[in-house]
C-alpha cells in the first residue's frame, strides 16, 4: 500500500487539462506498481530516510539557527510566497535541537487572516492555549530566554502589535517570524536582511514528491527515470505546495481548487523588468546557465559602485530574483554560487504576456510558430516593414540546435540580409548553434556587447570583430579556434575574453603600443616561448580570473611566476606538452593571493612545498598530474574555506593518506580518481565533518577506508571501477560503517567503467 499524507493547499494545477492530467496520473500509478514490484525482483533494501519536509530546506535551516544563537538581532523573518514552506521551515527550525537547549521557553502562535481567533499549535512545548493570538502572544512573552514563533504574519498592523509588547524584553527573548509581505518582512528585521526562502530545485521537487509517495530509495535505472512523472514535478515549479497537490491527485483526493491570487507575484522592484524579460527568451524548459544571464544582463552596462565590477551588480540582481521567487535554482556550484537557473512554468505563462514585447529580443526557437521563423529560416526577402522591426533589436539570440551544415547556413544568410539594420544590437548569442556562418560584415555592430559563440566549434573568426569597440565580452570557449585575429588587439577596453585551451589558441603578435590592459577574464589562452603573453602577463594589471595552457621550460615559467602571483580569484594552469600529457609545473608560492578562491594545476609540481602556501581563502583546489610524493591532506587540511577538493591522475603517488582529526572543517566534496598507488585512506574522529560527496574512481589497489562512520554528513558514495572487495565490504557494512547517520543513510552508487 502506498501512503498518501492529504494537506488542504491553496492551488491548483491549471497549466494542465483535467483530462491530460487523468491520463498522466493513469500512467504515473502503473509506474509506481512497476516500481513496488521491483522491490521484489530487485531485492532493494529499505534503508531509513530522511523526513520529507526536510528536503532542500537543511542549510537554510542551519543558518536561521545560526542567526538565532548567535546574532543579536532579536527578531528574525522568514519571508516567500504563499505554500513555498515558511511554516515548514519555522516548526524545523523551532524544534532543533540546538534551538531546544539554547531557549528555556517556546511558543508558537499562528496568526489568522484578519485577526481571527486560533489557538496555539498543540505539538510545542510549553503552551497555554487562548482564544486570542495577540493574548497568546502576551503570555509567552511573559517567560525569560523565550523563542516565539509567529506563523503567517500578514500586516504592518498585526506586527506594530506585536512590537509594542516585545520592545519590552531585555532577557535575550527572539521572535521567528513568517510572512508572504516582504515590506512586513523587511520592517521587522533588523540587520541582516530578511531570510528569503527560495523555490525548491528540480533535484530537491523530484526528492519531495518519491518521499511524500515512499518509494524505495534504490530505484534500478530503468525505473528511476519515470519521465512521465518527473515532467509533472518539474511544471510544479519547485512551489511545494504544488507538489503536495500532484500528491493528492494521484491518490484519488480532489484537492484540486481555484489558483490563488495571493499565489501569483507582485510586481518586481523597479529596474528588474527587462533582466525578466532576459530570461523570456530562453526555451520554458531550458537551464538557464547563470553566467549566461549575467553576460546578457552586464551587456546592457548596468553601471557599478566603488570596487563592484558590472557582473558583481547583474549577479545580485540575479539573487534578489531568486530571492523573490521569480526564478528557481536548478544547479549550484560547490562553493555556493549560482550555476544553473530557470523560470518556473506556472510564472512563465504570466510574464510571457507581461514583460516581453516585440520591440527589443529577438529569440530564434526554431519553430513554425514563432513570428521570426520565416525572415531566419526562410529564403525570401525580407520586406521593409521586417528590417524596421529589426532595427529596433537589441538582444538576439538562437536557439536552433540541429545538427549538420543548416544551422549556420541560416544564421549566416539572416546576418547577411539583416546585419546593416541592426543598428542597436548589443547582443548577439549563437551558443550551441553548429558553426554560423559569420559574415565580415559583423564588424559594423558597432554597438555590440556581448559576443557568444561558445560550443559552436567555429573553426574561424572574421577580422572585422577588431571594429567591435564597445565588446564587454568575448566568448569562443569550446571552439576549435587555432589562432586569435592580430585584430583582437584593437579591442583595448575588452574586459572578459574565453578561448579555447584544448585548441591552444593562440595570439598572434600584436601591433606596437597595444594591449589589453583591460582585461579582467583571460580563459583558456595557450602560451608558448612565442607568445606575446609570455613576458606581456604582466601588463594585465586588471586580471581576476586567468586560465593558461603553458608549454614552457622551467626557467620560462619562473619567469612567468611572478605574474601569476598578483592574481585574484580564480587561476587555471596547465603544463603540458606537445601531446597534451602533463609535464613540470613550476609555481611559486600563492600564500599572498587572500582573494583566491579556485585553483586548478595541471602537471607535475616542482615545488612540492607551495602546497602548504596555499592562501587561507581557498574554496575549490583541483590537483591533476601533481606527483606528490608526501600524504597532502596534512597540509590541505588547515584550509579553513577548503569545500570542493578533487585528486585526479597521478597527482598522490604515496600508498597513504589520513585526515586528521578536526581537519577539513567546511569541506563537502572529495574525489580521488585514477590514484593508483594508494592502498590505505584513514578518517579520524571530527574530521571532514560537513562532507557531503565521496567518488573514488579507479583507484586499483584501495583497501576499504577506515573511519567511514565518522563522516555522518555524507549523502552520497560513488565507487566505480574499484576493487570488488572494496565495493562488496562497503554494500555489506553500509549500516555498520554509516550507523551514526541520523538524517539519511548515503545512497552508495558502484559502478563499473566499459572497456575501451
Amino acid at each position: 500500500m502506498l501512503v498518501w499524507k492529504k494537506r488542504e493547499a491553496y492551488v491548483n494545477l491549471l497549466w494542465i487539462a483535467e483530462s491530460d492530467l487523468s491520463m498522466e496520473i493513469s500512467r504515473i500509478e502503473y509506474l509506481i506498481q512497476l516500481i513496488h514490484r521491483s522491490v521484489d525482483v530487485y531485492r532493494i533494501e529499505e534503508i531509513r530516510q530522511k523526513p520529507s519536509s526536510l528536503i532542500g530546506l537543511e542549510e537554510e535551516a542551519h543558518a536561521l539557527v545560526s542567526r538565532l544563537i548567535n546574532e543579536p538581532n532579536s527578531v528574525v523573518s522568514i519571508v516567500g510566497m504563499p505554500e513555498i514552506g515558511k511554516t515548514t521551515l519555522a516548526k524545523i527550525v523551532s524544534e532543533h535541537s540546538a534551538i531546544r537547549e539554547h531557549f528555556a521557553y517556546r511558543a508558537w502562535v499562528s496568526i489568522p487572516e484578519q485577526y481571527r481567533d486560533n489557538a496555539l499549535h498543540d505539538d510545542v512545548a510549553n503552551q497555554v492555549p487562548r482564544t486570542n493570538w495577540l493574548e497568546e502572544v502576551k503570555v509567552s512573552l511573559k517567560e525569560k530566554n523565550c523563542l516565539l514563533v509567529l506563523d503567517n504574519i500578514s500586516t504592518k498592523e498585526a506586527w506594530d502589535s506585536v512590537q509594542v509588547e516585545f520592545s519590552k524584553k531585555k532577557d535575550g527573548s527572539k521572535i521567528l517570524l513568517t510572512t508572504r509581505d516582504r515590506k512586513v518582512a523587511s520592517d521587522a528585521s533588523q540587520n541582516p536582511t530578511p531570510h528569503h526562502l527560495r523555490l525548491r530545485t528540480k533535484e530537491e521537487s523530484w526528492q519531495l514528491f518519491i518521499h511524500k509517495v515512499q518509494f524505495p530509495p534504490d530505484l534500478p535505472s530503468e525505473v528511476e527515470a519515470l519521465p512521465t512523472a518527473k515532467k509533472l514535478v518539474e511544471i510544479c515549479g519547485g512551489l511545494t505546495g504544488a507538489i503536495e497537490i500532484l500528491v493528492d491527485k494521484i491518490s484519488g483526493k480532489d484537492c484540486l481548487t481555484r489558483w490563488s491570487e495571493d499565489l501569483v507575484m507582485d510586481d518586481p522592484p523597479h529596474g528588474l523588468n527587462y533582466l525578466i524579460s532576459c530570461l523570456m527568451l530562453f526555451p520554458g524548459d531550458f537551464e538557464i546557465p547563470a553566467r549566461r544571464v549575467i553576460a546578457l544582463w552586464a551587456a546592457e552596462s548596468i553601471p557599478a559602485d566603488g570596487n563592484e565590477t558590472v557582473e558583481d551588480v547583474t549577479e545580485k540582481k540575479l539573487l534578489e530574483l531568486i530571492d523573490l521567487n521569480i526564478i528557481r535554482v536548478v544547479q549550484k556550484k560547490i562553493n555556493g554560487k549560482i550555476k544553473a537557473c530557470q523560470l518556473p512554468g506556472f510564472l512563465r505563462e504570466r510574464c510571457l504576456s507581461k514583460f516581453v514585447s516585440s520591440n527589443g529580443l529577438l529569440a530564434d526557437h526554431f519553430h513554425s510558430d514563432d513570428a521570426s521563423f520565416a525572415n531566419i529560416h526562410g529564403t525570401s526577402k525580407i520586406t521593409p516593414t521586417d528590417l524596421c522591426s529589426v532595427n529596433k533589436i537589441y538582444s538576439f539570440l538562437s536557439f536552433d540546435f540541429r545538427e549538420g551544415n543548416k544551422p549556420g547556413e541560416d544564421i549566416g544568410n539572416f546576418l547577411r540580409r539583416t546585419i546593416a539594420s541592426f543598428r542597436l544590437l548589443r547582443v548577439l548569442d549563437l551558443e550551441l548553434v553548429f558553426r554560423p556562418q559569420l559574415p565580415n560584415s559583423i564588424g559594423n555592430l558597432i554597438e555590440l556587447r556581448y559576443l557568444g559563440l561558445r560550443w559552436t566549434y567555429l573553426e574561424t573568426i572574421p577580422s572585422s570583430i577588431g571594429k567591435l569597440l564597445k565588446l564587454q565580452i568575448l566568448d569562443v570557449k569550446h571552439t576549435c579556434l587555432r589562432t586569435i585575429s592580430r585584430s583582437i588587439w584593437k579591442l583595448k577596453k575588452l574586459p572578459h575574453l574565453y578561448l579555447n585551451e584544448s585548441y591552444r589558441s593562440k595570439f598572434m603578435h600584436q601591433p606596437s603600443a597595444s594591449f589589453l590592459k583591460n582585461l579582467q577574464t583571460l580563459w583558456g589562452a595557450f602560451v608558448d616561448e612565442d607568445s606575446p603573453l609570455h613576458d606581456g602577463l604582466r601588463k594585465l594589471t586588471n586580471l581576476r580570473k586567468l586560465g593558461l595552457a603553458l608549454e614552457l621550460t622551467p626557467s620560462q615559467q619562473e619567469r612567468l611566476a611572478g605574474d601569476v602571483a598578483k592574481l585574484k580569484n580564480l587561476l587555471r594552469l596547465r603544463s603540458i606538452d606537445k601531446t597534451g600529457k602533463p609535464q613540470d609545473l613550476c609555481l611559486g608560492s600563492l600564500k599572498d593571493l587572500e582573494n583566491l578562491s579556485s585553483l586548478y594545476l595541471f602537471g607535475r609540481l616542482t615545488k612540492p612545498y607551495i602546497i602548504s602556501e596555499f592562501p587561507q581563502g581557498l574554496s575549490d583546489l583541483t590537483l591533476s598530474g601533481s606527483g606528490l610524493k608526501d600524504d597532502p591532506m596534512t597540509n590541505l587540511c588547515k584550509l579553513p574555506n577548503l569545500k570542493s577538493l578533487c585528486f585526479y591522475l597521478d597527482s598522490y603517488e604515496g600508498q597513504r593518506m589520513v585526515c586528521t582529526e578536526g581537519g577539513f572543517p567546511q569541506l563537502l566534496v572529495l574525489k580521488f580518481w585514477k590514484l593508483e598507488k594508494l592502498q590505505r585512506w584513514n578518517v579520524m574522529e571530527r574530521g571532514m565533518q560537513n562532507l557531503r560527496e565521496l567518488e573514488i574512481r579507479s583507484c586499483k589497489r584501495l583497501e576499504v577506508p577506515t573511519g567511514l562512520n565518522h563522516l555522518k554528513t555524507l549523502r552520497e558514495l560513488t565507487l566505480t571501477d574499484v576493487p570488488e572487495k572494496l565495493a562488496e565490504t562497503i554494500k555489506e557494512k553500509r549500516n555498520d560503517i554509516f550507523r551514526s547517520v541520523v538524517a539519511l543513510f548515503p545512497v552508495i552508487t558502484v559502478k563499473k567503467l566499459a572497456s575501451s
